[in-house]
């Protein structure tokens, strides 16, 4: 059955408090054990209190609360039955809240500072629908709210539902007398919403010169924001990263770790919108040791591993965006029984260091002469009836004003690899967007 192949889902409660402190939001399941089971409507009393698989919970309660009152609840609504669990809420200054749940039909829930539902938008594949299209689903009942269909250009289709806002960022700001709310993935493209008269503006709308320059300096604001408050805590980020990993109620809980997972959105609008203003953070930053994922490496051979670390590859093209290099902290390390590869770092010279290169060299040597790569990419093709691995490995130097970029190509060959190609060139990140979407399309 197909629904055997699903993965699970976990749904932990989610919580939001709005940037002046007034609201929070919050998102509760019983089956988190974190409100009673008769708090909730008959209909999904069917589950167990703190269910104990803490996967694809339901019945989630949202209230909006002002703190300015002693938490007084502001309204309540309680999850719909045809509709996905949350990942995320949103609240703003003026009360105004975005639900965005998970699943294989994801949506965002505008409500109302009043508590009214006032827009739902259906998350869909750019195949699936036209952007701005209302929708008439017979087989869900409308309830309140316009509902309308944005067609994400690079939705992730997988047996744990859809996803699409890996390193985004998202921001309320006010155009007067309209209040909006943009939500902007890592390719570029934009879900805006206009909260006042409750409608989505689709793509040529939002080509207004007016609109366009509201949108670029709030995203610009609420970016540099998020990272002085990073930035003035790296001591406090690095405890927390090198804590047990397996402790889910640590990372569930901890603000600060919320915090972190939005910081590569942050620092990847900071290159896109140029601010040079903002270097002196992404310096902080870029101290902060934490690996993102691991993945084989053609380059040193068999059981090895090149391990991305998860801020520095995006926060490292930021800098050179901004014409600045960085200070040469590892942005890959290669593990062998997750033990990392000794290498130096904040290599002095790069440039002149790698003019002695040759292809003899093996990927140990390369790497004690030059330390990590600035990026990293594999891919296989095909030998005859098998599949071979080709790695490249990026450095890029800093010369005479000008960026260029020397790209090392490795073949297997038996257990290893070896160089096949040492080529130097104009840095061709400067004038494409291939590396960026390697760098933040994975995850």
């Amino acid at each position: 059955m197909v629904g055997n192949l699903m993965t699970a889902i976990a749904y932990p409660d989610c919580q939001a408090i709005s940037p002046n402190g007034q609201f929070s939001l919050e998102a509760r399941s019983p089956e988190n054990g974190t409100i009673r089971p008769q708090q909730r409507p008959k209909r999904s009393r069917q589950r167990t209190f703190a269910s104990q698989d803490r996967c694809h919970q339901r019945g989630f309660r949202y209230q909006l609360l002002d703190n300015s009152h002693n938490g007084e609840v502001l309204w309540e609504r309680w999850q719909e039955r045809f509709e996905n669990s949350p990942h995320e809420v949103v609240v703003s200054d003026d009360g105004w809240s975005i639900l965005r749940t998970h699943g294989f039909s994801p949506e965002l829930i505008v409500v109302s500072p009043d508590g009214e539902d006032v827009i739902r938008v259906r998350i869909d594949g750019p195949d699936r629908g036209d952007a701005a299209a209302e929708v008439q689903n017979p087989e869900q009942p409308l309830g309140q709210g316009t509902r309308y269909r944005w067609c994400a250009d690079h939705l992730v289709f997988s047996t744990a539902g859809l996803y699409w806002t890996e390193h985004s960022w998202r921001c309320f700001f006010t155009l007067h007398p309209t209040n909006y709310f943009v939500w902007r993935p890592y390719w570029g493209q934009r879900l805006v919403l206009d909260l006042t008269n409750a409608f989505l503006i689709d793509e040529q709308a939002q080509a207004n010169p007016t609109l366009q320059n509201a949108i670029r300096q709030a995203e610009i604001l609420s970016a540099t924001h998020h990272l002085a408050s990073l930035a003035g805590q790296t001591s406090e980020i690095q405890r927390l990263l090198d804590r047990n990993r397996d402790d889910s109620e640590v990372e569930n809980n901890c603000r600060l770790s919320d915090s972190l997972k939005r910081a590569t959105g942050a620092i990847h609008l900071i290159g896109v919108h140029r601010v040079a203003a903002c270097v002196p953070l992404l310096r902080w930053l870029e101290t902060i040791d934490a690996g993102r994922y691991s993945t084989g490496s053609t380059a040193m051979g068999e059981n090895w591993w090149v391990e991305v670390q998860s801020f520095r590859p995006i926060l490292h093209h930021a800098l050179r965006l901004l014409g600045e290099e960085p200070q040469g902290y590892a942005a890959h390390h290669f593990t062998q029984d997750r033990v990392r590869f000794p290498m130096p770092e904040c290599v002095e010279n790069r440039r002149g260091r790698a003019a002695s290169l040759n292809p003899s060299m093996n990927a140990e040597q390369v790497l004690q002469r030059l330390g990590s790569p600035d990026h990293v990419r594999r891919e296989s093709y095909p030998v005859g009836k098998f599949y071979q691995w080709r790695e490249y490995w990026e450095y890029d130097f800093h010369v005479d004003g000008r960026w260029e970029t020397l790209r090392i190509v490795w073949e297997q060959q038996g257990h290893s690899g070896r160089i096949d190609r040492l080529d130097v060139m104009p840095s061709p990140w400067l004038n494409s967007d291939e590396r960026v979407m390697q760098i933040l399309g994975f995850g």
